[in-house]
């Protein structure tokens, strides 16, 4: 049976697209070790190109094997006559074609513009009849991870899953485009067995209720800090004024102090199998009220960090505690939460943004954007699309469309289908958006599980 390294190639041709992750994993399935690389971009792509082969170095290929090629993306001519040059370089490089060695060429058009794949395929085709060379031409389908090889004489047309042949880690994708990160990402869940629990909670209708209810009397009431509630109208059209200033807890993130925070003593929610999982994983079995401190030395930074675990950031510790338990089958690695990549913004500055959980499967991004967001109350649909819609535009510029990005969220399940027929409508036809409402919490793991074989396409 044929493998895909049956094709590898002495000289490939690789034509530079908007997005390297592709390049890398043509040029290190598709080239013989020693063999040579050229680089076929725009000058808009010159920088992408200086990426990539910076990457190829550290990877191990040697620096004189991969070259450059500038041509215009949208000149059929240029195109033809400077792929034609590359080709005829190599011949120069030994004297004349009958003592170049009778080395396999190949062109890899993935990315690039369609006039740089049809007028680079003309120039390698016509070369190879002209000098009776074997030429190999490949795609890689980002719908179906497979690297397609076309018909040549001799040859008949064939297809590779590749999904897991060539492995990206995070740190690659960050090299690839010069990014960096603003930390290190979390490598652990915190909490993961009351995280799991409140999973369980969230997929109760009533008990989801009952957890809300605690967040809102007694937690935020406590631990947030108070802001003033603005006098009603008629208090100005009447020029009285209130004898006293009416308050209420803060509707962001704005806790209370570190200090003031350890004095809090806050009951515990009334639900039993939750508050038995929490109280015994904090360390506080058998204690009357929940004390803030007590998640210090159990993966949060203090005080305000495990009151906004409690509010929502739990459900990030829940899911990758859930794709830590996934089969080692779907070969899930470098499965880790809030990462921050920093993108350099027009030579000015760095813009930044989060990734709440994400997995590397082969080189493809699996990344899970999070919100206890129920959409029940206004506007809470619109915010749950723009949250989706950010992780799959930020997926997509960190790994190309082979990137998968999921919304979790305890939105009820027809809510949750809406959003993903919307924004599959919209941008993501081939499937790879997904949302986990209500109905998906209990059994989590299974369904993403399920997701990830159904997004792999292996077989």
């Amino acid at each position: 049976m044929s493998d895909v390294r049956d094709y590898q190639v002495d000289h490939l041709l690789l034509l530079i697209g908007s997005n390297p992750v592709p390049n890398a994993v043509a040029g290190k399935l598709l080239t013989r070790p020693g063999g040579t690389i050229t680089l076929i971009h725009s000058a808009d792509g010159l920088y992408l190109a200086q990426r990539l082969k910076s990457w190829f170095v550290n990877a191990g290929y040697s620096d004189k094997n991969i070259g450059f090629t500038q041509v215009e993306e949208s000149n059929a001519t240029l195109v033809y006559e400077r792929v034609h040059e590359v080709l005829k370089q190599r011949e120069n490089d030994f004297g004349n074609a009958n003592k170049a060695p009778m080395a396999r060429v190949g062109l890899n058009y993935t990315g690039g513009t369609k006039v740089m794949s049809v007028h680079a395929y003309r120039a390698l085709e016509n070369w190879a009849k002209t000098h009776d060379r074997e030429a190999i031409f490949s795609y890689l389908d980002a719908r179906t991870l497979q690297m397609r090889f076309d018909r040549t004489p001799g040859r008949d047309a064939i297809s590779f899953y590749v999904g897991l042949e060539v492995e990206i880690g995070i740190r690659d994708l960050l090299e690839l485009h010069d990014w960096k990160l603003e930390k290190a990402p979390t490598a652990g869940p915190v909490l993961p067995q009351s995280a799991a629990a409140l999973l369980t909670v969230h997929s109760n209708p009533t008990y989801a209720r009952i957890w809300t209810e605690w967040l809102h009397n007694e937690l935020f009431r406590n631990a947030r800090r108070r802001e003033v509630i603005p006098p009603p109208i008629w208090i100005y059209q009447s020029e009285e004024e209130l004898q006293e200033k009416l308050e209420r807890p803060a509707s962001n993130d704005r806790w209370k102090s570190n200090t003031d925070l350890r004095k809090l003593a806050v009951s515990w929610p009334n639900l039993s199998a939750l508050g038995e999982t929490m109280s015994n994983e904090l360390g506080q079995s058998g204690v009357e009220y929940l004390n803030l401190t007590a998640a210090k030395e159990r993966g949060c930074r203090d005080e305000v960090d495990f009151c906004k675990w409690l509010s929502g950031t739990w459900l990030e510790s829940a899911v990758l505690t859930v794709l830590q338990n996934c089969p080692q089958g779907l070969h899930l690695k470098e499965c880790c939460m809030d990462l921050q990549p920093k993108v350099p913004h027009n030579g000015a500055g760095k813009t930044g943004f989060q990734f709440d959980v994400v997995a590397m499967r082969g080189y493809q991004l699996f990344a899970f954007s999070c919100s206890t967001e129920s959409a029940e109350e206004s506007g809470g649909k619109g915010r749950l699309k723009h949250k989706l819609f950010e992780a799959y535009v930020r997926a997509g510029q960190m790994c190309g469309v082979e990137a998968c990005v999921a919304l979790v969220c305890c939105a009820r399940q027809e809510t949750a289908d809406e959003l993903e027929d919307d924004m599959r409508y919209d941008f993501s036809p081939e499937g790879r958006i997904r949302v986990f409402g209500r109905e998906h919490l209990e059994k989590l793991t299974q369904n993403i599980a399920d997701w990830v074989r159904e997004q792999s396409k292996e077989g």
